[in-house]
C-alpha cells in the first residue's frame, strides 16, 4: 500500500493567505502596473479566464485518470493534458489568479506576492511532493521529470 503524502501547508490555503496579504498590501500602498488600468483590465481579465481553464483542465484529466488530486496515494504518473506541458498546472494556474487580480486591479503588490508564491510552493510544497513521487513511482517519475518542466 502506498504511503499517503504528508504536506501540512495546503497550496489553496496558502493562495487565500498570498491574495489576503496583495490585497492588504495594495490598500495600504498602492503601486499602480500601468498608467492606464484599461490595460490591466483587458490583459487581467484576460489571464483570469486562462487560470481557471487552465485550473479546470488539469482537474478533469487527474479525474479522468482516477487519480485524486487532494494530497492522496498517487497510483500512477499523469503525463496527458496540461500535465504534458507542466508538472503543476494546478500551481501555474493558482500563480496566474494572483498575477490576473494583480492586472485587474494594477496593483504591483499582486505581482510581488505571485513570486513569493511560486518560491514558497515550489520550496514547501513541490519539493515533498516530489521526492514523495520519486519514491512510490520509480523510474516513471523520472522520466518524467526529464521530459516535462516542473512550472512553465
Amino acid at each position: 500500500m502506498p504511503n499517503k503524502l504528508n504536506i501540512a501547508i495546503k497550496p489553496p490555503k496558502v493562495l487565500l493567505t498570498t491574495l489576503a496579504i496583495a490585497m492588504v498590501l495594495h490598500l495600504w500602498r498602492v503601486i499602480n502596473i500601468f498608467e492606464n488600468s484599461q490595460v490591466g483590465h483587458t490583459i487581467g481579465w484576460s489571464l483570469l479566464i486562462v487560470s481557471v481553464f487552465f485550473m479546470m483542465w488539469a482537474v478533469r484529466t487527474m479525474n479522468n485518470h482516477k487519480v485524486d488530486f487532494r494530497f492522496a496515494p498517487v497510483p500512477r504518473v499523469v503525463s496527458k493534458g496540461p500535465y504534458k506541458y507542466t508538472r503543476n498546472p494546478m500551481y501555474v494556474a493558482m500563480t496566474l489568479l494572483i498575477i490576473s487580480i494583480g492586472f485587474i486591479l494594477n496593483g504591483l503588490w499582486f505581482l510581488i506576492m505571485a513570486g513569493l508564491f511560486v518560491i514558497f510552493i515550489h520550496i514547501n510544497v513541490v519539493k515533498i511532493e516530489e521526492k514523495y513521487l520519486e519514491k512510490e513511482l520509480g523510474d516513471e517519475y523520472k522520466k518524467y521529470k526529464l521530459r516535462v518542466r516542473a512550472w512553465i
